[in-house]
């Protein structure tokens, strides 16, 4: 708990510099982060489980984007946001699954 990760996203073309803190760190059934940097409000968690042969993994964020508040228009920028949001978990998670298996 209290490690520090950085790194970059890139979200419609504008890459972005992030730096996450582990708020709790329970190998290997859990771990959460939150954002420390930036306007947007991010925190998180996965969970790790056994399902048959492999392990089910159970992803939570809670996200605050600030633009929210512009009506409807924020509210369509921050549907855009959320959606990149997913795939870029879903990518994550896939490389995880890539390197888990490469290792097996």
């Amino acid at each position: 708990m209290g490690s520090r990760l950085t790194g970059t996203r890139t979200y419609a073309g504008v890459t972005l510099p992030w730096t996450v803190e582990i708020t709790a760190w329970e190998p290997p059934h859990r771990y959460a982060f939150a954002l420390i940097n930036g306007r947007l409000r991010l925190a998180g968690e996965q969970r790790f489980e056994p399902a048959g042969d492999g392990c089910r993994v159970e992803a939570r964020l809670d996200i605050g984007v600030p633009w929210l508040r512009l009506g409807r228009l924020g509210g369509r920028i921050g549907s855009a946001v959320l959606q990149r949001v997913e795939v870029a978990l879903a990518e994550d998670l896939d490389a995880l699954h890539d390197l888990v298996v490469a290792e097996t």
